[in-house]
């Protein structure tokens, strides 16, 4: 029995090998902003790296709190996934953009704000946008940024920042006053400018001038919304997520199997 369950927790192991390296990046991360800190809490992180995240995710296997909560992420995450997908496929070619896509830019973007803002908020905040059908391709990541920092600087969140900015997008002239409203405020020579460019059916060229109004309030609200100390603990919860997701990912198949098994076990009369 011993030895069965030596093999169960190796297997486990190897399966979660990979995922568990990609937290390793959030570690030098960690790193590099603790030095920033403070020698304390630059020291509490070498500590962390001489227990080695290797060791800390052998640890965390036999937690099974863990794994749930690593579980709860990998499940949030998959709704998160499947929302962009829908919406992607309800725009059809209007959409533009790829889940891929938005996958990248989400994470992009966590790091990029020291992970004062999640990967899935972000996300979600794609699908947003994804579903105004307004905004193509090249402009689409700069947009969420913008909404990211717009979402920040207002206190609302990233999606509630899509909303605003998505309508403010789709429709420049009446965005103007909508905008306004959460404080910026284009010259008159702006708004005149994005009149005549929506008149004159370059939607794209007046879409510039309302993230250029956008980027000019809020850019780098949302890595400005924490400090270095809270940023620190930011990495330090993204990486200590990442590995719990990794155990479970780890962990999923034989779940799985043992829950098939119980079901079969459950159902036999006998």
């Amino acid at each position: 029995m011993a030895e069965r369950e030596l093999a169960i927790l190796l297997k486990a192991r190897d399966m979660a090998s990979g995922p568990v390296r990609r937290v390793s990046n959030e570690m030098r991360d960690l790193n590099s902003v603790a030095g920033r800190a403070g020698k304390g809490v630059g020291n509490a992180v070498l500590n962390l790296k001489r227990i080695g995240i290797g060791a800390a995710a052998g640890v965390a296997v036999g937690g099974i709190a863990a794994i749930k909560s690593g579980l709860d992420s990998l499940a949030e995450r998959e709704n998160v996934i499947a929302g962009t997908e829908a919406a992607i496929k309800a725009q059809g070619k209007a959409a533009q953009v790829s889940a891929g896509q938005i996958r990248n830019w989400s994470e992009e973007l966590e790091r990029a704000t020291g992970a004062a803002v999640d990967d899935k908020a972000i996300q979600a905040a794609a699908t947003s946008l994804i579903r105004f059908g307004t905004i193509g391709e090249k402009e689409f990541k700069r947009t969420l940024a913008a909404a990211t920092d717009l979402g920040a600087g207002m206190k609302t969140g990233p999606e509630a920042g899509a909303k605003l900015l998505g309508k403010a997008m789709s429709d420049p002239i009446k965005g103007m006053t909508a905008l306004r409203k959460a404080g910026i405020v284009l010259s008159a020579s702006e708004e005149a400018r994005v009149k005549k460019l929506v008149k004159g059916n370059k939607v794209q060229e007046a879409q510039g001038v309302i993230l250029a109004a956008v980027e000019k309030r809020y850019k780098g609200a949302a890595a400005a919304s924490a400090g270095p100390y809270t940023r620190a603990l930011n990495l330090l919860a993204d990486a200590s997520e990442d590995a719990k997701m990794a155990l479970a990912e780890g962990f999923l198949p034989i779940l799985t199997r043992v829950s098939e098994r119980l079901s079969t076990a459950l159902a036999d009369p006998k």
